[in-house]
């Protein structure tokens, strides 16, 4: 997964080559996928695992709530993504190269930091060592608007996560012609891991 990293295709045919797939693109889409599954998973499984949720119109309203809060916080943060993604595609035509290299390296240190907090959080969801909330992992005393809130929440920002990562691609043009496809390729990868 690593070590892919651009493949570059001809197109047009006037021996312009235009990279349509990066590796650095599709691992920052499968690792925001991967968390987003985990988060939605989790509460999936409080739901149907808790005592109080058993009541069968009770947990179909719960589920119901997940996905519902999933779905529309992951549109909200992708339209906000295409909202900052357009004008700094505009504004970037007549950009400093020293200053693109920053804010790309910036971006490369946080997006390593991310994937130290996903190596962190990996053993714990294999059930590798022992987590803080207890021995099932459930948290007690969940209700529709804190399911509701804690998931929307927590898949918007997975989801934003994705925007700012992007942002060294936005702002230089030909990189961002890779976005489309390797962001499938990841959100295919993240959800088969997840």
């Amino acid at each position: 997964l690593f070590l892919i990293t651009t493949v570059s295709l001809t197109y047009p045919p006037n021996n312009m080559s235009v990279p349509l797939f990066n590796g650095a693109v599709m691992t920052i889409f499968a690792r925001e996928v991967l968390e987003g599954t985990v988060i939605i998973g989790q509460y999936r499984t409080v739901v149907q695992r808790t005592p109080e949720w058993q009541e069968p119109e009770k947990q179909k309203a719960g589920l119901k709530a997940i996905n519902t809060a999933a779905g529309w916080a992951s549109l909200v943060a992708v339209i906000l993504i295409i909202c900052v993604a357009v004008p700094l595609g505009l504004l970037s035509r007549d950009f400093d190269e020293r200053v693109g290299d920053i804010i790309e390296g910036v971006s490369k240190v946080v997006a390593a930091f991310c994937i130290l907090q996903l190596s962190l959080k990996m053993p714990k969801f294999l059930g590798l060592y022992a987590s803080k909330k207890g021995k099932d992992g459930v948290q007690i005393g969940l209700t529709l608007k804190s399911i509701r809130f804690n998931v929307a929440w927590n898949i918007w920002r997975e989801v934003a996560e994705i925007g700012v990562f992007l942002i060294p691609f936005f702002l230089e043009g030909e990189k961002a012609k890779a976005i489309p496809l390797s962001g499938l390729a990841g959100i295919v990868v993240g959800g088969i891991l997840g």
